[in-house]
Order: structure tokens, then sequence, then C-alpha cells
């Protein structure tokens, strides 16, 4: 799998890009995921995203887009704020628009998608991008309780009660729908023990 950087470069160089200011907004992005409240949101979490574009190579339309959503959806992770998918397309979307404006608008969709991980879209890297952002709620049930609890540290400020309170809301209204998935492909593979995941942890709430 490539790195990081190999996957930022060859984005950018898809662009023409000015190699100094690549080099730049990568550093920015490099910051933002590495801030010390990310547990789970952080550079981890984009190769992971991106080792499942790799798998899902074929079915994505625009992988440029769907690379450049990868790195800009949890750019600004603010966990007290409704507006982080917003602040984090913008930051996209001023990085992009300047070099291609189709492809700027494209990423915004993407990013915006990932707020409700809901989409009666027919774009398919659509539907396939916010499967892998939610795919590691399928993960086998010892990397589900690790990312769980590191997605509790992001929510250091919150007493037990105030998070549990939230953490349950998201878990009962997810398994409330009829898939948690929207690809076939994506529940195939993770539905069955994403249900389980979440329904184990919602019985220690």
């Amino acid at each position: 799998m490539a790195s990081l950087d190999e996957y930022w470069n060859s984005l950018t160089d898809s662009l023409n890009c000015n190699e100094s200011k690549s080099a730049k907004e990568f550093e920015i992005i490099k910051y933002l995921y590495s801030l010390p409240d990310r547990h789970y949101h952080n550079l981890s979490h984009l190769e992971s995203l991106f080792h499942i574009l790799e798998s899902f190579e074929m079915k994505f339309h625009n992988k440029n887009a769907v690379g450049f959503a990868i790195f800009y959806h949890d750019a600004v992770y603010d966990v007290m704020s409704k507006e982080n998918e917003k602040k984090s397309a913008g930051l996209a979307v001023k990085f992009i628009e300047p070099l291609d404006v189709e492809l700027s608008r494209k990423v915004l969709s993407l990013i915006m998608a990932t707020k409700t991980h809901i989409s009666a879209s027919n774009d398919q890297d659509e539907l396939y991008f916010i499967d892998a952002d939610f795919s590691i709620l399928g993960a086998p049930a010892e990397i589900y309780i690790q990312a769980a609890n590191n997605v509790r540290k992001e929510y250091w400020s919150l007493e037990n009660d105030d998070f549990n309170e939230g953490r349950g809301k998201f878990l009962k209204e997810t398994l409330a729908r009829d898939n948690i998935f929207v690809t076939k492909e994506f529940r195939d593979l993770y539905e069955n023990q994403a249900r389980e995941n979440m329904e184990n942890e919602l019985k220690k709430i």
C-alpha cells in the first residue's frame, strides 16, 4: 500500500499543482489529523480508508475526488460542533477549486455525505465512500472496541452520562436502519458484524 505522502502527491500532480503549494497544504492536513485530541479521527483513519479504496478500486469512477475526500473529510473535527463536515469541505474547496472547479464540487458533495452516512444518490462514488467511512463498525470485535474507546477519548470533556446518551442515540438510530451499509458489497462484508458490535456496545451503556 502506498504511503499517505504518495497518495497526496499523486492527487496534486494530477492537477499540475505547484510543488511548494502542495507540500504546504499537506503539512496542514497532517497537522490537523495529528492534534493531541485525535485518537480515532487521525492519520491512521486515513490510511485505513485508502486501504479500502484500493480494495474497491474498480467501483470508483472518480478516484481523485474520493482520494481528496478522504484527506479532507475529517480535517476539521470538533466533537462539540455540528459544522465539521461543512468546515472540512470548505478547506477542500479552498485548495482544489482554483485548480479544478468541477473536482472541488464533487469533493464537497462527498464530504457532506458523511454527515449522515445516508444517501439516496445514484453516485456510486458517494455510496462506496460513505460505506468505507462506516466500515469500522463492521470490524472484528476487538478492533471495533478499540475504535469505540478511542472515540470516547475524543469526547474527554463530556461526563460519562452525557457521552453515553449521545453514543446510545447514535447506536440506536443506526441499528434501526434497514441497512447500515448502502452498497451490497459492504453489506455482505460488514453488516452482520456491525450489528453485533453495536448491539454489544449498546448493552454496556
